[in-house]
């Protein structure tokens, strides 16, 4: 094994995290609930996983995990982790009854019950824990319990949802946010820390609303030992009702262009809920890549578009036939899943061979993830034929990331609201920014992010595109407001950051998880501007912001 291969797989993590994550052990209580949130920590160098009982799979973890009904998932788990890491051999995996050191976390969750034994073995060990549960109502909880408190639920009565695919997006966003207070708390009092998590946690905000069915980007952090907190959160789960939508995508095509760290984790998403799935994209698997995409480091060398249907294939578990020519291979089953080996150029050319891949899949969906000038016109063939998308990308370090959601021929058009509207105070700059703008330091070959970050991107347009897809009487209502008041672009912070020289929340999310929508109501332009007109659809639309300028940013016009 190349020692130099290794250290170059963990490149893109080591400015965010370090080595830290290899350094620590952490114990997990319900294998299969903590999977989705221990691959994110595996993500970021974990290396030493204690799983503290067998656990067998069953129902929806079989499927999700690849394995058969009945298997110990512990066991399954981290030969997942290994076989997508071959580089690693440091792997310290322990099973039920194994004795081993002390961890520094526990992370469990699922039912009450699990939350409590998770919270009882990390009092016993003196470490935190982090527990997470998704109730029956649509409410997500998670909570981070030290060794001195009592468990944070004792005296408030909810049901607990088993995982199916029904809840399958809520256990992936809950998982998301339970991984990112984990990594908070391993990296407190490092050169890494997270400020911005361990402020709430230090004020004893150590509860989070991570979910309601109103917005699933909630993400408010509460004191239960406050009583007006707690007393609101028992009004929320008494008050809030909630009958699960049936996920069911059979049938239904996703076109994803781009499969790196955003589409090719939307593809799995896709696959998971039934969906056909078709990919577009001409790069090969980097050694870079595996650190926060699906391709395991086996795939190395292999052209994306090719790689990423065998491993939907292969994840769906049914018998596939086999199709391939010059540029093309598809997997044709129960799902049929089709890799195309293409760039698509900024140009007619572009335009061309985008309207002949719609003509031959004719896709419900279209995702676009290259932050390539491209994406306009092939987001305005997607407008002109009716077609649902989404495009979307992160920010330095993936600390914020952007949705831009186009209902079809419906509102406002992708290049309505890509770079014309005014979305609150603007971030702080990153080292590479710093570097690159300072300096002239281009040796950044990608920016440097971790999977929980990036992932959280990809999890939200997942989210919105399974609803897009379905008849419109069954959008949420959230999404119904969304569209009805032209609000689609919507902005996630992994980070939250309040600028006080700007007088507010950068991009307006005020706490790490949430996110803020916005829409034509932010239109930007000059002072001598008091409308805007689309070049793309002709919309046209009033300038309610000012462009910046030395004496005043954000203004709005009176």
């Amino acid at each position: 094994m190349s020692e130099d291969k290794r250290r170059e797989y963990y490149k893109r993590i080591r400015i965010i995290v370090g080595n830290h994550f290899q350094k620590v052990e952490v114990l997990a209580f319900n294998a299969p609930f903590v999977s989705k949130a221990l691959e994110l920590l595996v993500s970021c160098g974990l290396l030493s996983i204690s799983f503290f009982n067998s656990h067998k799979t069953t129902n929806f973890f079989s499927e999700y995990l690849g394995c058969d009904s009945g298997d110990d998932a512990s066991r399954i788990i981290a030969m997942n982790f290994k076989k997508h890491n071959l580089f690693e051999n440091r792997w310290k995996f322990k099973f039920g009854g194994e004795v081993g050191g002390k961890p520094a976390l526990v992370i469990g969750g699922g039912s009450r019950s699990q939350c409590l034994q998770a919270y009882g073995a990390a009092k016993l060990a003196g470490v935190p824990a982090v527990i997470g549960m998704i109730l029956k109502n649509g409410i997500s909880l998670i909570s981070v319990v030290y060794p001195d408190e009592r468990f944070p639920f004792e005296e408030i009565d909810f049901e607990t949802v088993d995982i199916d695919l029904n809840s399958y997006f809520s256990w992936v966003d809950l998982s998301n946010q339970m991984a990112n207070a984990c990594r908070a708390i391993l990296l407190e009092g490092t050169n890494w820390q997270r400020d911005d998590v361990c402020s709430l946690l230090n004020q004893h905000k150590t509860t989070i609303v991570s979910e309601h069915p109103s917005w699933p980007w909630s993400s408010k952090y509460i004191d239960l030992e406050d009583p007006d907190e707690k007393e609101w959160l028992v009004q929320v789960i008494d008050s809030t009702k909630l009958e699960r939508a049936k996920v069911d995508l059979s049938g239904k095509t996703v076109l994803i262009v781009g499969l790196g760290s955003l589409g090719s984790v939307i593809a799995k998403h896709y696959q998971i809920a039934g969906a056909n799935v078709v990919g577009i994209d001409g790069k090969k698997v980097s050694l870079y890549n595996p650190i926060r995409q699906i391709y395991s480091t086996a795939m190395i060398g292999v052209q994306k578009a090719y790689a990423l249907p065998q491993i939907l294939a292969a994840d769906s578990g049914g018998k596939f036939s086999f199709l391939e020519d010059h540029r093309e291979i598809t997997y044709i089953g129960d799902q049929i899943f089709t890799g195309i080996n293409t760039l698509i150029p900024d140009s007619k050319i572009g335009s061309n061979m985008f309207s002949e891949i719609l003509d031959e899949n004719s896709p419900d969906l279209i995702i676009f993830a290259t932050a390539n000038s491209a994406e306009f016109r092939m987001a305005k063939l997607a407008r002109e034929r009716n077609i649902a998308h989404i495009q979307c990308s992160c920010y330095p370090r993936a600390r914020w990331y952007r949705n831009i959601v186009v209902n079809g021929s419906e509102g406002p058009c992708y290049g309505c609201l890509h770079g014309q509207l005014y979305t609150g105070v603007s971030p702080t700059l990153t080292e590479e920014q710093i570097a690159a703008y300072s300096l002239g330091d281009k040796s950044i070959d990608a920016e440097p992010a971790t999977m929980i970050d990036t992932a959280r991107c990809a999890d939200s347009v997942a989210r919105i595109g399974l609803h897009l897809m379905a008849s419109r009487k069954n959008f949420p209502d959230w999404l119904s407001f969304m569209l009805e008041k032209e609000l689609t672009y919507l902005i996630g912070g992994n980070s939250a950051e309040f600028r006080p020289e700007g007088d507010g929340w950068t991009n307006g999310v005020e706490t790490p998880g949430g996110a803020a929508w916005y829409g034509v109501k932010n239109v930007m332009g000059y002072d001598y501007e008091r409308n805007k007109t689309c070049i793309y659809c002709g919309k046209v639309y009033d300038v309610k912001f000012l462009r910046t300028s030395q004496k005043k940013q954000g203004g709005e016009i009176e």
